[in-house]
């Protein structure tokens, strides 16, 4: 149970560094309440102190990087962009998850940036070793500008992963789609420039 909740610290900590918690607020008191309560070993209001700091943090940082993924094209609507932390093997915090959700009658993409996610390290692996691209028929690679990305197709499903870099990925997954171009043009709306100066600091 104490390491459970000593990877929520950690993970608070690491989220407070991201949004740049300089000054005493409200997350900060709520998180050193969490403290006091471990250390006095109270482990399960620790645990809801952390969670509540936790959700703090994400709902600035949503606020911090909404205008990351573009607005819903033409026709087409949109939910709100939400950011969550991913958990990573063996450490359990550390990465970061910012998704929108757009859709029209019964078709849906949602795109998706993930900041060290365990993914990378597979489409990496795709782009680099050309057999298994062509192991499936319906995988294939591409270029969104500079960079390289793997394309899966499975009918009108159509998937897009594109690496920014060694810790920052690019997905858009979409099914339903009456035209596959409505795909490549949002995944061509992202400003790459932006997310990779903002979430690559």
């Amino acid at each position: 149970m104490k390491h459970v909740v000593l990877r929520g610290v950690l993970g608070v900590a690491g989220l407070c560094v991201a949004v740049l918690c300089v000054r005493a607020d409200e997350i900060e008191a709520q998180a050193r309440q969490g403290l006091d309560a471990y250390r006095d070993g109270h482990l399960l209001a620790a645990l809801r102190d952390f969670s509540a700091a936790t959700s703090a943090v994400q709902q600035r940082l949503a606020g911090e990087y909404r205008d990351l993924l573009p607005p819903a094209p033409a026709g087409w609507e949109a939910d709100e962009t939400e950011v969550h932390p991913v958990s990573l093997p063996g450490i359990g915090g550390g990465g970061l998850q910012i998704s929108r959700r757009y859709f029209r009658e019964e078709e849906e993409m949602a795109l998706e940036v993930a900041l060290d996610s365990p993914l990378t390290a597979g489409i990496a692996l795709q782009l680099t070793d050309a057999s298994l691209l062509a192991s499936d028929p319906g995988t294939k690679s591409f270029r969104l500008g500079e960079y390289r990305g793997v394309l899966k197709r499975n009918g009108d499903d159509v998937e897009m992963s594109v690496l920014l870099g060694e810790h920052l990925l690019l997905h858009l997954s979409a099914s339903s789609l009456s035209d596959e171009n409505d795909a490549q043009r949002l995944l061509a709306a992202v400003d790459i420039a932006a997310l990779r100066r903002r979430l690559q600091q």
